[in-house]
């Protein structure tokens, strides 16, 4: 589970969002916000999809 949070972060970054390295969570725009499980929900993979 925890490599698929990571890889969650890795994606975030490289959609361009500052990530925090500590917390589960990515600044979209100028709102803190959770990261999306891209790796593991198809909510997560539709957002890469958009």
């Amino acid at each position: 589970m925890q490599a698929g949070r990571e890889l969650d972060k890795q994606v975030a970054e490289a959609l361009g969002r500052r990530v925090d390295e500590h917390m589960d969570i990515y600044v979209n725009g100028e709102v803190w916000e959770k990261i999306p499980q891209f790796s593991t929900t198809g909510d997560g993979m539709l957002k890469l999809i958009e």
